[in-house]
């Protein structure tokens, strides 16, 4: 694998189409990438698979990819994109994006778009906060995760919690941005997004059991991000995650992402297995 592939998300998601089918299906082929543990990194699959969807009515903007991580990826082979319009209508359009390595399925996504209306507004308003630049940079790396996949981002800890207070659970917090220029292309900025949301959401609720003992084995199990709002991923977003119940060796987490200015543009929410082997 090329190490400069590892490091530029935009090399990484523009995939080839390789064969277009009688208006059902597509064909597309990117590379995979390490995530770590000798297999791909899911988050990279899951931005493919956005671009992918993305590439049908580009005058309609992301609504949701709902992504399931079926069986690992071999990083050091390509990865194929099969997309399927399941329906078009006037205000949404539903694909569902199933990514295969030679013969096995390993991650199926569904991505629904939407044509922008207008609304009243309201939301959920982010904590009063410093600069980004004033906070300091994190360099923690989740075990068994390959560095490359964070060295695309500029990532700044705001706070980490591991919930061991009184009725607490493990949070997380960090002011993000893509190093670099990614243009004006809205599709690209939402992949990025997609891609830093799977890095550290699955090992927030591990906050909590950073002591114990074992060695701590994990993988995301399925993978929700909504678009609310544009974004620039190149432009600060402010990242808060809560860990909302760790239970039968899985944890489900959600996460919010506001621009500098206080507005919410996405959130999320993952499942992930989480298991201890001593």
């Amino acid at each position: 694998m090329n190490s400069q592939l590892e490091l530029d998300l935009r090399q990484i998601v523009e995939l080839d189409l390789v064969k277009s089918g009688d208006d059902k299906s597509m064909l597309w082929r990117g590379p995979a990438v390490l995530g770590g543990d000798g297999v791909a990194f899911g988050g990279a699959m899951a931005a493919q698979a956005l671009i992918v969807a993305q590439t049908l009515e580009p005058e309609r903007v992301p609504e949701s990819i709902h992504t399931h991580f079926l069986s690992s990826v071999r990083p050091s082979e390509s990865i194929d994109h099969e997309m399927e319009v399941l329906r078009s209508g006037r205000a949404f359009t539903v694909a569902r994006v199933e990514s295969r390595q030679a013969a096995r399925h390993c991650v199926s996504s569904t991505i629904t778009l939407h044509k922008p209306e207008s609304s009243p507004e309201h939301q959920l308003p982010m904590v009063p906060l410093g600069q980004p630049e004033t906070y300091p940079h994190s360099s923690f790396i989740p075990p068994g995760t390959a560095p490359s996949v964070r060295r695309c981002f500029e990532i700044r800890e705001v706070h980490s919690d591991n919930g061991s207070g009184q009725a607490g659970h493990p949070k997380q917090a960090y002011w993000l941005r893509y190093k670099g220029n990614l243009g004006d292309r809205q599709a690209l900025h939402n992949a990025a997004l997609v891609w830093f949301s799977d890095l550290s959401m699955p090992w927030t609720t591990d906050l909590a059991y950073d002591e114990s003992d074992g060695v701590r084995v994990g993988a995301s199990l399925d993978h929700t991000v909504w678009f609310h709002r544009p974004l620039r991923a190149d432009r600060w977003l402010y990242f808060t995650q809560e860990s909302l119940v760790y239970a039968g060796a899985r944890a489900a987490t959600r996460g919010v992402f506001y621009t500098e200015d206080g507005t919410l543009v996405a959130s999320a929410a993952q499942e992930t297995l989480l298991r201890r082997i001593v």
